[in-house]
């Protein structure tokens, strides 16, 4: 028989606003029923639910034919009302506010108290969904055309990279170059002779054998001039 002080607890209980529905099926008044062990007070459709869950699961008992101890209040009296035992059995369906179809309470019961598909740890808030961010367009790649005067820059900053210019090669003299420029002086100074119209024709015919040579005897004459000798020793 249950003592007069649990019965008080009871009563007072089910006077709680929260506790005026059925903490499954949402939808009869004034429950009657309880699983004790989860601590919810539940009408007596879904308490039958609750018994072929097996009390590994789920210990009913009723209200009004049952007898209550101290212990079996004590997950009833921590939750407190079916609202706050809701927020942690349905914490990832609505905390509560989830009616589910009443053609398929034992479904929902045996996902909501043996599967425990929405439960959430008393204390710990429903992580938010995050919000898609909206996919930014990556930038094309832009070429910029450099400037002279940054490619002056690049060429100053990195030095190793600078190809030095080749150093010059002494120039060479061959042996002829004397001679060639001791000729091409001394017929600045050779001066035609004057030739008979008889002579021209043999100096001429002279001449250009001569230049097939490359041997002028008017700088030859000149060449032997005492005057220009001292020039090139």
């Amino acid at each position: 028989m249950t003592s007069v002080e649990v019965r008080r607890v009871l009563e007072q209980l089910l006077r709680d606003p929260c506790n005026q529905q059925c903490a499954d099926c949402k939808n009869s008044a004034h429950p009657r029923w309880a699983s004790w062990s989860l601590g919810v007070f539940v009408c007596i459709r879904c308490a039958g639910f609750h018994r072929s869950l097996g009390t590994h699961v789920s210990k009913v008992k009723s209200v009004d034919l049952d007898t209550w101890k101290e212990e079996h209040l004590q997950q009833v009296v921590r939750f407190g009302n079916n609202q706050q035992a809701n927020k942690v059995f349905e914490g990832r369906l609505g905390g509560g506010s989830y009616v589910p179809d009443q053609s398929k309470m034992g479904q929902f019961i045996k996902t909501k108290y043996e599967v425990r598909k929405w439960y959430l740890e008393e204390g710990a808030c429903e992580p938010a969904l995050p919000e898609a961010a909206p996919a930014a367009a990556s930038p094309l790649p832009v070429s910029v055309p450099m400037s002279p005067a940054g490619v002056g820059r690049e060429a100053s900053a990195s030095p190793a990279l600078a190809v030095s210019p080749a150093p010059a090669s002494p120039p060479v003299y061959s042996a002829n170059a004397r001679p060639d420029l001791k000729k091409s002086i001394l017929s600045l100074y050779a001066k035609p002779r004057q030739q008979s119209p008889g002579v021209a024709s043999s100096a001429s015919s002279l001449n250009s054998a001569a230049a097939s040579a490359g041997v002028s005897y008017s700088a030859a004459s000149l060449e032997d001039n005492e005057l220009f000798k001292n020039v090139w020793t």
